[in-house]
C-alpha cells in the first residue's frame, strides 16, 4: 500500500465533504490504488489546527464539528492556535487548501500554499485570491520544489468542474483527484 499523509487546510462545506468522501471511499482508494490516505492533520480559522500522526479520525472529526464542539476535543492530538506555525512543524504529502482567502491579500491561503510549496507538498486549492494575486509566482515555486499546485473550485451551488489540463503528475495526487471527480458525480447522480 502507497501512504499519502494529508493536511486539509479549512474545514467548512468543502474541507468537511472531502473528509467524509475520504472516508466513505477509503476501501475503493485501497482496492483500486493501493493507496492508504491519511488525514494527518485538519485546521480552521477558529479552532487552529489539530495534528496526528498515525492519522485523525474522520468521523470524530465531523461529529465535533456537527455539534459545534472544538476540533480540539479530538483525542490524542497535538494543537497549534497558529495554522501556520502548525504545517510547518507537521507538514504532510498534499496539502487540500479550502480556506476563505480572499481577493484583498489572498490570504490565509497565500501564505499556506507558498510554505507547503516550500516544504515539497502538492498543493490542491480552492481558494481563487492566492491564485488571483501571485499565480505565477506560486507555479514557479512548485516548480522549483518539484511539486504540483493544482486549482479548482466551482460556483453554482457546488457544481463539479473538471480541469482540461491534465492531473497532477504525482501518482499520489492523482488518485486523490480521481476520488473527489467520482465522488462529486456518484453525489450528483444517487
Amino acid at each position: 500500500m502507497k501512504p499519502l499523509r494529508l493536511a486539509l487546510l479549512g474545514f467548512g462545506t468543502v474541507g468537511q465533504w472531502l473528509a467524509e468522501a475520504l472516508h466513505t471511499q477509503r476501501a475503493w482508494l485501497q482496492q483500486e490504488f493501493g493507496l492508504v490516505v491519511t488525514l494527518s492533520s485538519v485546521a480552521t480559522a477558529h479552532h487552529g489546527l489539530i495534528y496526528h500522526g498515525d492519522g485523525l479520525d474522520i468521523p470524530t472529526l465531523l461529529d465535533l464539528v456537527a455539534t459545534r464542539q472544538p476540533l480540539t476535543a479530538h483525542p490524542k492530538v497535538s494543537h497549534w492556535t497558529n495554522v501556520l506555525e502548525g504545517l510547518q512543524a507537521t507538514g504532510g504529502d498534499v496539502l487540500a487548501e479550502a480556506t476563505g482567502a480572499t481577493l484583498h491579500n489572498g490570504e490565509p491561503g497565500l501564505s499556506y500554499i507558498r510554505t507547503a510549496l516550500a516544504r515539497g507538498m502538492h498543493v490542491v486549492t480552492s481558494s481563487k485570491g492566492p491564485l488571483a494575486l501571485a499565480g505565477l509566482e506560486l507555479l514557479s515555486l512548485a516548480r522549483i520544489h518539484g511539486v504540483q499546485l493544482r486549482m479548482e473550485s466551482t460556483v453554482m451551488s457546488g457544481t463539479p468542474v473538471l480541469s482540461c489540463d491534465g492531473y497532477l503528475g504525482h501518482p499520489f495526487a492523482n488518485q486523490i483527484e480521481l476520488l473527489l471527480i467520482s465522488s462529486c458525480f456518484q453525489e450528483l447522480w444517487h
